[in-house]
């Protein structure tokens, strides 16, 4: 086993709802990007791995708040520098962020992608305006508490310090984080409100992507039709669970996969965007310190108002009844 004490190691707790019940090795791949799960695995069974403080399997199912010691001999990666960056600030207080997106932008480092991501400019908002935030998730995710895919613009909330992070990742944990979201999907959505309630896990023909599959993690998603015509219809979505790809792959399981989705979607696309047209629109919870009800909305971004108003649909995001076009 390794010697814990003479060694500098990468630290950070399993606070993300899709990891939770996943094997280790698969985890630690899904983070550590360029790593192997054979690399990882004998990572792990050489001791370079520690959970709680103790050796365990590649095998080992993770749970909720462990935490994890990484040496980084195995682990080492290149330093994230802080990048001045055009981040669109909606709240701040003591104790957290809430952030807008933009379409584009990776939410945080991986092996591949060390520069241009929110993380990259949090740190400098850290370096040259004294921003603090939390550590619980490591260094590779100071303040992360959830994330939104890249090309999916919208509402993100960061976190402070450790005790907000550790408060709001137990609440989207339990479920408590209300999120509501746009999305502009293919073709004439057949009914006004769909719930689908179907497991979500690895596709069995392609491990880097998502798909509904039997025995996968539960996966709950509601959809309201705003507007719709024979090209493409607008919904509002509400998810009860935050499934890797969640919304993307029960969409595209419907028949309706989100516009300009490049994984999901069609290989044909109707609609010209450089980017897919799902918005993450209002996010609602209880602040970490107070407990008050707090809620947050972001409008979508110009293309995605572009497209719409191609569409004849220029305001029906604001409003609650489905318009037939």
């Amino acid at each position: 086993m390794m010697n814990k004490e003479n060694e500098a190691w990468i630290a950070f707790d399993l606070l993300e709802e899709e990891e939770v019940g996943d094997r280790l090795d698969r985890v630690l791949a899904d983070r550590f990007e360029d790593l192997s799960r054979s690399k990882i695995a004998q990572a792990i069974k050489r001791g370079a791995v520690l959970v709680n403080g103790e050796s365990v399997k590649p095998s080992s199912p993770v749970a909720y708040g462990d935490h994890v010691d990484l040496d980084r001999v195995f682990f080492v990666k290149e330093e994230i520098k802080p990048e001045a960056m055009d981040l669109d600030l909606i709240y701040e207080d003591e104790d957290l962020l809430v952030v807008n997106k933009k379409a584009g932008l990776i939410v945080h480092p991986s092996d591949r992608v060390r520069s241009g991501t929110l993380v990259n400019g949090l740190l400098y908002l850290r370096e040259k305006e004294g921003l603090t935030l939390s550590n619980v998730n490591g260094e590779e995710r100071p303040g992360i508490v959830h994330r939104l895919d890249a090309q999916t613009s919208g509402l993100i909330i960061v976190a402070k310090n450790n005790s907000a992070h550790r408060i709001l990742a137990q609440a989207f944990q339990d479920r408590e984080v209300k999120k509501t979201y746009l999305a502009l999907v293919e073709g004439d959505w057949p009914v006004e409100d769909f719930r689908v309630d179907l497991p979500i896990g690895r596709n069995p023909a392609n491990p880097k992507k998502m798909a509904v599959v039997e025995g996968g993690k539960e996966a709950i998603s509601t959809f309201s039709c705003l507007a719709h015509q024979p090209k493409a219809s607008l919904l509002k979505v509400e998810i009860k669970t935050g499934r890797t790809h969640q919304i993307r792959v029960h969409l595209a399981h419907c028949h309706h996969p989100v516009v300009g989705d490049g994984v999901y979607g069609f290989r044909k696309q109707k609609i010209r965007t450089s980017h897919q047209m799902l918005h993450a629109w209002k996010v609602a919870f209880s602040h970490p310190r107070t407990g008050q009800w707090v809620s947050f909305e972001a409008d979508p971004d110009p293309e995605f108002q572009q497209v719409l108003d191609k569409l004849g649909f220029p305001e029906a995001w604001k409003g609650s009844q489905c318009l037939n076009e």
